[in-house]
């Protein structure tokens, strides 16, 4: 300012900007909430408050280790710190997965709506004990699937991702599924959707089941897929299959690509 000039300055007519407030671990949870759709016993869907419990539990243990109570306090080294601690713990192999994916997935919806700038669990892995039982393929953790599933449900039904929809709903096998023709796709006259699951090998469209005739059933279509729109890609006069891409290969490679984005894949172990 010039000299006389004593009006008031930048300092006095400025206010200090507002602290920015800090991002919790409970915001994280409500998001995570929101995300699944609510709390099944209080919204009739989404979650179970035992899982919220769960996820809650398993927060403080990560306070406990890092000794940080803030999300955006956390470094890859203080993940890899967290890590270290599931790994040397002397819980079995899937429960060490379930508390490394349920913290993963709790940051990785931080990143998505803009409360993190980043998940530093993102591609750490718990290692399996070398010669522990049960080599090869492991089975997806109740978190693991939550996480898959979600993923799914964000995207626009095709004939690729409704499949694993349908393998979940039915408990069928792939080889049952793949190989629907349109006509299996039947409505009961009362107006109930089912999949009409009979093995007929010698078919102009063979399908056939693992079990034969004695495995032939009639499965009814959960809601759900009729929400995504199974039945729209169903032409009741075509007398072809529904999948027009039934080798195994593509929808494995599809798959992967999932596991790999929602940072599940492991190699020989998820796909």
């Amino acid at each position: 300012r010039a000299a006389g000039d004593f009006s008031p300055g930048d300092i006095e007519t400025k206010p200090p900007p507002l602290p920015k407030a800090k991002v919790t671990y409970a915001q994280l949870i409500d998001e995570w909430v929101r995300d699944a759709g609510g709390i099944r016993e209080l919204d009739g869907v989404g979650v179970g408050q035992k899982q919220v419990e769960q996820y809650r539990a398993h927060i403080t243990e990560l306070i406990q280790v890092t000794q940080l109570h803030y999300p955006d306090e956390l470094d890859f080294d203080t993940a890899r710190q967290y890590l270290t601690h599931i790994q040397l713990s002397k819980l079995a192999t899937a429960t060490k997965q379930t508390r490394l994916v349920t913290v993963s997935n709790l940051f990785a919806i931080g990143v998505r709506v803009g409360l993190l700038n980043q998940n530093p669990f993102a591609g750490l892995r718990i290692k399996r004990p070398k010669g522990e039982r049960g080599k090869g393929y492991r089975p997806f953790t109740r978190e693991e699937l939550v996480v898959i599933f979600k993923e799914i449900n964000r995207m626009a039904p095709n004939q690729k991702n409704i499949v694993p929809l349908i393998l979940l709903m039915t408990g069928a096998r792939l080889g049952d599924i793949i190989f629907l023709r349109h006509r299996d796709i039947e409505q009961t006259k009362k107006g109930t959707w089912f999949f009409d699951m009979v093995d007929e090998p010698k078919n102009e469209y063979p399908r056939t089941l693992k079990g034969g005739s004695e495995d032939e059933r009639m499965t009814p279509l959960h809601p759900l897929l009729v929400e995504r729109g199974v039945l729209q890609m169903v032409e009741a006069d075509k007398p072809s299959y529904v999948f027009e891409n039934r080798r195994n290969e593509s929808l494995s490679a599809w798959f992967k690509r999932l596991l790999q984005k929602t940072e599940i894949y492991e190699y020989r172990r998820t796909g």
